[in-house]
């Protein structure tokens, strides 16, 4: 659609002239909703002006598209492009839906990205690269030695790649969609995106593209843009903190040292394979010092001292610069046999040198943790913990030109913006829910606690009780999400579901992605055939990443405050946060990240505005005001307490859904 003259305002700014294009010309829908419009203005401004802004707005609120009217109001005559980031596939997939209802009203280029091994057909980068960087180098290897078809077609055949080129241009295709067509064209989707991102107005993305440091950098290559150019949006937010912390952090296993000490044997290293050694007898030492605890901190220099030892590195890093040379040799070496391009040497390298770079460094502790088996056996890792967000979100917040950092469940705001690095003159804004008071039931039952003391069979035996009064009084499906896998276990063996009169579903945590979307599926289908109860995690990829309109789930049940176990790099976080914004450790480090995973797990029933929920929280815990305050607003407005009597739960949430109040 061509906009009308009308529909412009001539808007002069650093010495140029551009114009920004009336909302209503570019909002695909009838109404605008109570909240949405304030989304729209806050967008708008701070996209056009450059600057940052957090805001919280519930889910039916219609982020996405207001988002983007809001943003693309200001920007289509500026040529800088968006960042949609996301963290799921459906929620980038639903970036692409708003665009092309938006794209009937106004010219508007946009393209979805997936990571570079799901964007490739490649049966060998398939087969043996489970992460980006290894899918990066063995893509360039395979590009050298032209052993990949689908990029040899893009490159040599150049009216397919115009061809392709037009239809993505004009058509605004899903990712699915791309990969379809170059399935058939047999073009490498990777390398096409690549070619066409300079073109594009939006683009929709996880995180990873923007906050991973090795995959900005190509990114932004690719894009021909620096980062003071871009306006990046940032949905569901709350993730930000630790995904960054996960970003900067590190571990390496006994069996990769043991791989690395073969690996330098079967290359003939011997100077390589006698460090490899020395590290081995470093973590054999260190080892049993954990005993019966999930994690220790490890002395500052143990490691550094112990490789030191002997004197025979007079300069340990250039040695360890020169064995990651040697493992980039071996992985190429491989890659040219059809083998799995997999280095321990080049593993153990990389893990050292930033072993080395973090040690004594107050952001950073260093531990080594105990993890358990679905068989009931354990394995320990030496970790490298990140204790700051900022260390990765700071290069984004210092150099972009505007951000939006949006989500249901970011209050406080203030910390977020603390801990993400954002400066004071953040915009901040808490959205008017849009949900009639009688689509949200909310209650917090007395009387029952998770806490470590009350994890006992008469207790659970009390829990399972609620949970089965919840069941009875749902019409179709229930969510039941506990703090650990451990308490997941407990509520089993005391009997849960032979006290449920509906279908059990149960997450497990060494379940396949494929495996979990099976059972997934199985339970949605369940609000049909008389409901069923999905038992899961808090914190977990079903409490959070997943979304369970209407029937799918009716009720929410929230069993206990999902507090953190009180490890060391807990303790180590508290601490640091302690010195960074004193009075505040505790607020930050723990209860903050824990109420936000319980209100994730909550709010699974309230996905649409058409949608009416019950939540249960099952701890008398967050009646209390160190959990009240965190809970968001839009919530806490629903929230009533009801006594630990037997029945009173059932009742309510029977005459909830009967008669579609909230005095009950």
């Amino acid at each position: 659609m061509e906009i009308k003259t009308a529909a412009l305002k001539k808007v002069p700014q650093s010495g140029k002239v551009f114009y920004m294009i009336n909302t209503r010309e570019i909002f695909p829908y009838e109404n605008i909703r109570e909240g949405q419009r304030e989304l729209i203005e806050i967008a708008q401004d701070v996209s056009f002006k450059g600057g940052h802004a957090v805001i919280e707005g519930c889910n039916g609120l219609g982020k996405t598209v207001g988002l983007l009217t809001g943003v693309l109001s200001s920007v289509l005559n500026s040529e800088r492009p968006v960042i949609y980031l996301a963290r799921t596939h459906k929620q980038i997939d639903r970036v692409m839906s708003e665009l092309k209802l938006i794209s009937k009203r106004i010219t508007v280029k946009g393209i979805s990205l997936r990571g570079r091994v799901e964007m490739c057909f490649n049966q060998f980068v398939r087969k043996y690269c489970p992460d980006p960087n290894s899918a990066m180098n063995v893509c360039k290897e395979l590009q050298k030695l032209g052993r990949c078809e689908y990029y040899n077609n893009l490159v040599e055949n150049t009216r397919r790649f115009e061809r392709l080129e037009s239809i993505s241009l004009s058509t605004l295709l899903t990712n699915e969609e791309l990969m379809n067509i170059c399935r058939k064209e047999e073009l490498c989707p990777y390398e096409f995106v690549k070619r066409i991102l300079p073109e594009v107005n939006v683009i929709a993305a996880n995180y990873m593209y923007l906050f991973h440091p090795n995959i900005r950098e190509l990114f932004l290559t690719n894009l021909k843009r620096k980062l003071s150019e871009i306006i990046v949006i940032l949905d569901e937010s709350h993730n930000l903190p630790e995904i960054a912390l996960n970003i900067a952090s590190d571990a390496i296993s006994k069996n990769s040292i043991k791989s690395a000490i073969n690996e330098a044997e079967k290359y003939r290293l011997n100077t390589i394979k006698a460090f490899c050694k020395r590290f081995l007898k470093i973590y054999e030492e260190i080892e049993p010092l954990i005993g019966q605890e999930d994690e220790i901190l490890i002395p500052k220099y143990t490691v550094e001292e112990g490789l030191q030892k002997g004197g025979e590195y007079a300069d340990l890093m250039g040695f360890l610069e020169d064995m990651h040379e040697k493992g980039e040799m071996i992985q190429r070496l491989m890659i040219s046999e059809g083998k799995l391009p997999h280095s321990y040497i080049h593993r153990l390298a990389e893990f050292t040198i930033y072993w080395m770079d973090t040690v004594g460094k107050r952001d950073y502790c260093h531990v080594i943790r105990k993890y358990f088996t679905g068989e009931g056996g354990s394995y320990t890792r030496i970790e490298i913990v990140a204790l700051d967000p900022r260390k990765i979100t700071r290069a984004i917040y210092t150099q972009c030109y505007a951000s939006i950092s949006v989500s249901g469940t970011i209050q406080p705001i203030q910390a977020f913006i603390d801990i993400t690095g954002l400066p004071s003159s953040t915009v901040q804004a808490v959205l008017k829910s849009p949900f009639n008071r009688g689509n949200v039931l909310a209650l917090i039952v007395e009387g029952v606690s998770t806490a470590l003391a009350q994890r006992v069979e008469s207790n659970y035996k009390k829990i399972i009780d609620k949970i089965s009064e919840v069941v009875e009084a749902t019409p179709a499906n229930i969510g039941v999400f506990v703090p650990s896998y451990a308490v997941l276990k407990d509520l089993l063996e005391y009997g849960l579901e032979d006290r449920l009169n509906k279908k059990l579903f149960v997450e497990r945590f060494d379940a396949t992605s494929k495996e979990n979307d099976k059972i997934i599926k199985d339970f949605k289908k369940h609000k049909d055939l008389g409901g069923g109860v999905l038992l899961g995690v808090m914190g977990g990829r079903n409490s959070e990443g997943e979304d369970f309109p209407g029937d799918e789930m009716n009720s929410s049940v929230v069993v206990g405050v999902p507090y953190a176990k009180p490890t060391a790099s807990v303790k180590a976080s508290i601490r640091y946060f302690e010195e960074q914004f004193p009075g505040k450790g505790r607020e930050y480090g723990y209860i903050i990240p824990s109420m936000r995973r319980a209100v994730q797990a909550g709010g699974r029933v309230i996905r649409r505005l058409s949608d009416r929920g019950a939540i249960v929280f099952l701890d008398w815990r967050f009646k209390q005001e160190n959990c009240l305050r965190y809970f968001p607003k839009w919530l806490r407005n629903h929230i009533k307490i009801i006594p630990d009597e037997e029945g009173v739960l059932k009742s309510k949430i029977s005459r909830f859904f009967e008669q579609g109040v909230l005095n009950v």
